[in-house]
This record gives C-alpha cells, sequence and structure tokens, in this order.
C-alpha cells in the first residue's frame, strides 16, 4: 500500500522546510510569527498529506481502508484549513494593532483568493456528500 522511500523523500523535501520555519517562528516571541507557522504546517504537511492518502486510496480495494484513508484525508483538510484561519486571523491582528491597512499588497490578496477558494471546496466537497 505505502510506499516507503515516498514517504521519505516526501518527508524530507516537505518537511525539512517546515522545521525550518517553524524554528524561525519559534524563536521570534510575536503573535505575527502564528501566521507563517500555521501556513507553513498546512501547505507543506497537511494539505499534501490530504493528497497522498488520496492517491493511496486509489489503489486499495478493501472498504474499510478505504473509509478510513477518506477520513484521514478529510481530517488533515479540515486541519489545514483550521491553520490557515488561525494564521490569517493572526495576521489580521497583527495589522490591527499596529494600525496599518488590510489587502494593500499582492501577497493578502492573494491569501484572501486562497482562503476563499479552499473554503468553495471544502463547502462543495460537503454540499456534494450530503
Amino acid at each position: 500500500m505505502v510506499n516507503k522511500l515516498e514517504l521519505l523523500v516526501l518527508g524530507g523535501l516537505l518537511g525539512a522546510p517546515c522545521a525550518t520555519i517553524l524554528s524561525k517562528c519559534a524563536a521570534a516571541p510575536v503573535l505575527f510569527a502564528v501566521h507563517p507557522a500555521g501556513n507553513a504546517i498546512a501547505f507543506l504537511l497537511c494539505f499534501p498529506l490530504g493528497i497522498y492518502v488520496m492517491l493511496e486510496r486509489k489503489s486499495v480495494s478493501d472498504f474499510k481502508t478505504r473509509i478510513f484513508l477518506s477520513k484521514l484525508h478529510m481530517f488533515s483538510q479540515m486541519l489545514a484549513m483550521l491553520l490557515l484561519s488561525v494564521g490569517g486571523a493572526t495576521a489580521y491582528m497583527t495589522k490591527n494593532a499596529n494600525g496599518k491597512d488590510h489587502f494593500t499588497s499582492t501577497h493578502s490578496w492573494i491569501a484572501g483568493a486562497t482562503a476563499t477558494l479552499s473554503t468553495l471546496n471544502m463547502l462543495g466537497v460537503r454540499i456534494r456528500l450530503s
């Protein structure tokens, strides 16, 4: 089912940058550090895990295993959305605390679009499963 070499390579490729970002965030004692930390975990660990799990699900014939993999996919995607929400909220709160305007950079607009598309994707799946 799971190719251990694939997991090792993916873990290294995605885990190393995530660990680097998290170590830098842990060294910064400010609220804003939660923003890159949450985004790093979401984009480098949770979203790829969800995709990998669903790709593995295609090759599994056991019904219970397929259900478990689907639930793991849903959990990792929901955790990613939660982390993105917390990261976005801390960025918003930090801008408020510093008296800066919101949505003034390309980064913030792309983040808003990403959050919107991710939420619509999640809602679309929930509607389809209902």
